[in-house]
């Protein structure tokens, strides 16, 4: 059971619009957290901002299997499915955690399977050029990379990548 609301408490105070049959959860267990199929449920916003250098993207996610494409895009502001317009973030058994960047690994790239079942707390950073990513608090991959992170597509989406990669969990934070 779930509802289609989805305010939004960050600092950007962004409006998201629900596609597809997206929810936030009500059971008590998984209160607040968006249930998405894998078929192309997503959450998408009009983002203002065209570059920005320092970023963190902080998410807690639980999966069992990946969505029909098979490269679960958990954070995206790229529209392209290649990451070619803008950033995107996935979790997936084909490529575990990778972050892309304009058609490039960012760096970011650590091989493991989430789909356990398990809600994992993912924390991608950079600050200057240094990125970083942790899951559960263990810091699993780092880089640099000096290439501004938000695009010319004004658009940020939770739970797909432009039309492509639709994610198959439950995102929450």
């Amino acid at each position: 059971s779930g509802s289609t609301s989805f305010p939004d408490s960050g600092s950007l105070g962004l409006t998201w619009t629900a596609n597809g049959d997206a929810q936030v959860s009500t059971v008590i267990e998984a209160a607040g957290a968006l249930i998405l199929d894998g078929s192309g449920d997503f959450l998408s916003a009009s983002f203002a901002n065209s570059t920005l250098s320092d970023f963190r993207i902080r998410f807690s996610a639980q999966k069992s299997a990946n969505g029909v494409s098979g490269y679960d895009c958990a954070v995206a502001t790229d529209t392209t499915a290649g990451a070619y317009n803008g950033f995107f973030v996935e979790l997936s058994t084909s490529r575990g955690l990778i972050v892309f960047l304009y058609g490039q690994v960012l760096g970011i790239s650590y091989s493991f399977n989430p789909n356990d079942g398990v809600m994992h707390d993912y924390d991608i950073q950079r600050i200057g050029s240094a990125i970083t990513a942790k899951i559960d608090g263990v810091q699993v991959a780092s880089s640099t990379n000096s290439t501004p992170c938000i695009t010319n597509s004004g658009v940020i989406q939770i739970g797909r990548c432009g039309t492509f990669y639709p994610f198959n969990g439950t995102i929450k934070n």
